[in-house]
């Protein structure tokens, strides 16, 4: 399995953390939770970083609602969960 199916499976499951730096920018950007959701189930895998020591980073790069390109940036925790780091549009 994928990290990105791993990464549905989890959203799926309700096994995710949205961390307030997301938060934080999809309120600058006018947008909701809906749209990390919708970046999710069909955004792309675009970069696994793995030169961090905490473990792991992966970049989902997909479209919200209004049509704006959002690069989401997660890992797993020890626990499992997914936690999504931080978000950005790619304008």
């Amino acid at each position: 399995m994928s990290a990105l199916q791993k990464i549905r499976r989890k959203v799926s499951n309700s096994q995710f953390i949205i961390g307030r730096h997301v938060f934080d920018k999809l309120e600058e950007l006018g947008l909701t939770a809906e749209d990390v959701f919708l970046v999710v189930k069909y955004g792309e895998l675009v970069n696994e970083l793995t030169d961090d020591p905490r473990g792991a980073r992966y970049v989902i790069i997909g479209e919200a609602t209004d049509g704006t390109d959002l690069e989401l940036v997660c890992r797993f925790l020890e626990t499992g969960q997914v936690f999504f780091i931080t978000c950005y549009d790619l304008y």
